[in-house]
């Protein structure tokens, strides 16, 4: 159970190294950690929400994005959408666009995240919305293969 209301409140107030102490926790995140390290998609994305909400581990903004990063880089939309949303609440420059390059292509695999694009976008410049489209193009080109069910499960 995550008890914080926005990722940008949480690290705003500096609340980090939160952590919950379950043995069974512990052993989700050896197994996770291992799964994610060997590639697992699913994996990633579940150690980067993990690291973001503080699940058995220290809240860790960084780590979670860069399990997030692994994730979305193989093709997984659920990942892709969350580090969207991780790069809108930055707020340093550069990051709108990436932010949109990455809902861009959660939205292009599954419409259900046409919402999440929207919001992002109502926040940014034409010109942020058009970088982003184009990096969008650009990672397309270069991962013409979306995930795979097996690099999802990992079996």
């Amino acid at each position: 159970m995550t008890l914080f209301a926005s990722r940008k409140t949480l690290f705003g107030l500096g609340l980090v190294g939160l952590m919950a102490t379950s043995p069974a926790f512990a052993a989700d995140i050896a197994r996770l950690t291992a799964q994610a390290t060997a590639g697992n998609a699913q994996a990633q994305f579940d150690l980067g929400n993990a690291y973001i909400k503080g699940d058995g581990v220290a809240i860790d903004r960084w780590q979670g994005v860069k399990w997030y990063l692994k994730a979305a880089d193989q093709g997984l939309a659920q990942a892709q959408s969350e580090l969207a949303l991780q790069y809108a609440d930055d707020g340093q420059a550069g990051d709108k666009a990436e932010a949109d390059k990455w809902i861009v292509l959660a939205t292009d695999a599954d419409t259900h995240y046409l919402p999440v694009m929207r919001t992002i976008e109502a926040g940014m410049t034409i010109d942020d919305v058009h970088k982003g489209h184009l990096l969008a193009q650009d990672w397309q080109t270069n991962h013409p293969h979306p995930v795979n069910s097996a690099t999802i499960v990992g079996h």
